[in-house]
């Protein structure tokens, strides 16, 4: 069953971006962003298990932030990156507020436990969400011109800044939202799944990658 959601969400998270462009070019790749930080932060509570290791949900989405950062710089340029960390920002910081006073206001905690694993005392997950996708991001950005400007190809530009970038992203947020629960080897245990599993996914992302960054905007 863990394996039908996660590749329902690698699905899903690869239409999106495909309708974020194709409805709003340069701002849909944008609106694209803002959505994956709002579906992410509320994804993030919640644990399966994969590959006997407890993993967090929403692994796509941290992708598609990625690759649609990738995307943006490529056809817009490094300068893009302060309006890409203002738009996770606020997007993931609002939808984060939101839940936390519907929580509190009218007493939805157990739906979001149900649901999402959600509790105020997880929020280590908010903050390694928070930290670990804003380093994807101004590291994303960094790694990836740095590589176009040595190598200006798009699937080597976005293979080496998914290999470098997901490592540290999945060290970040384990070590944040886990540490003290789990013992060494499942922490180091959970990274490695982790980051093959994202690794994975952005292969696979490199796909619509190549697809919109050959399109011309009409």
């Amino acid at each position: 069953m863990n394996y039908i959601v996660l590749i329902t969400e690698i699905l899903l998270t690869f239409f999106l971006i495909f309708l974020a462009y194709k409805m709003g070019k340069k701002d849909g790749l944008y609106l694209g962003i803002g959505l994956f930080s709002s579906i992410l932060c509320v994804m993030l509570f919640k644990m399966i298990n994969m590959f006997d290791f407890d993993v967090n949900m929403g692994i796509p989405f941290i992708v598609g932030i990625l690759l649609l950062n990738n995307i943006i710089i490529h056809r817009y340029g490094f300068d893009e990156t302060t309006r890409i960390l203002r738009t996770f920002g606020i997007a993931y910081i609002l939808t984060y507020m939101v839940i936390m006073i519907t929580t509190l206001t009218i007493g939805s905690k157990d739906s979001y436990n149900l649901l999402f694993g959600y509790d105020l005392s997880n929020i280590r997950y908010f903050v390694g969400g928070l930290l670990s996708i804003g380093m994807i991001i101004w590291m994303g950005s960094n790694v990836y011109d740095n590589i176009r400007k040595n190598k200006n190809n798009i699937i080597f530009n976005n293979v080496g800044s998914i290999l470098v970038v997901l490592f540290i992203e999945s060290i970040i947020f384990v070590s944040i939202a886990h540490i003290g629960n789990y013992t060494v080897v499942e922490l180091f245990g959970m990274i490695v799944i982790r980051y093959l599993i994202e690794v994975v996914i952005g292969l696979l992302g490199l796909i619509p990658v190549y697809l919109i960054v050959k399109r011309k905007d009409k």
